[in-house]
Parts: C-alpha cells; structure tokens; sequence
C-alpha cells in the first residue's frame, strides 16, 4: 500500500473515543501517521490526533494539532519495521492519551481539534500492515 491511505467515514473529534489500531510497518520505515486527521493524503493535516514515526526521529510521537497549530510529544519509545504495535488513543474530556502496546506513552491537553476527522493510515514512504481497528464511543445518547 505505499504511497496511498486507508480511511473511514469521519468522526467528530470532540466526542470521547477510544481508538485502537494493531499496525505493523514494513520494509523502510520512513513517514507513518495512525489515527484522526482531516487530510489522508500524503501532506501533513491542518487538523488531527495521530501517531506519528519519521525517519528523522526514528521514535513513535503523540501528535494533536488544530488549525495548523501542533503539540508533538516524543513517546521515547522506537518505531521499527516489522514490528507489530498495538496504538491507542484515548480522548477523555481534554485530555488525549496515546497507548503503545498497552502502556500510556504519552498525554496531550494542548492543539486538540474540535472539528470532524477522518479515521485512519496515512504513509508517505512505508509500507504498512493493519491486522485490527476499533473504535468505541462513549457517552451517546439515543
């Protein structure tokens, strides 16, 4: 899939969510985001709550950014191909906390959007498996 985006329906990004992808990047790990952005193409989105792994950095970052605007958190933890991550995103109130393989690696209160988003990978120059998504809702009403 190198060079293309997976991508669900959109989804409101202040809504409470909990967001799980078992992803599995292959071959050069170079460019990879995992998550919500309003952009799947290969450019980086004005809009978005996302995993991020470049080549520069080599460590998977928590990212939120609103209008152009971004907080980046190094999680510390190295991205690396042929490895299978179990990335989580959590939004609970204000708060955006990112899970890598079940530990909170990262929290972001800062440049969260508001707007609705588009699910999903977006890669500029990996090749990438997806095994598993999951996203649950919290707090509808009916």
């Amino acid at each position: 899939m190198l060079g293309t985006a997976i991508d669900a329906p959109l989804f409101h990004a202040s809504i409470d969510f909990d967001m799980t992808f078992i992803v599995q990047p292959q071959g050069t790990f170079g460019e990879f985001r995992c998550g919500m952005m309003n952009d799947l193409t290969d450019t980086t989105p004005t809009d978005g709550i996302y995993f991020q792994r470049t080549s520069a950095s080599g460590n998977w970052r928590a990212v939120t950014r609103s209008g152009g605007t971004e907080t980046d958190t190094d999680t510390t933890i190295a991205g690396t191909a042929n490895t299978w991550y179990r990335l989580r995103l959590l939004r609970n109130g204000s708060n955006i906390e990112f899970y890598i393989d079940g530990t909170l690696s990262a929290t972001n209160t800062a440049n969260i959007p508001a707007g609705a988003l588009n699910l999903g990978v977006q890669n500029k120059t990996t090749d990438y498996d997806v095994d598993f998504f999951r996203l649950r809702i919290n707090n509808i009403s009916r």
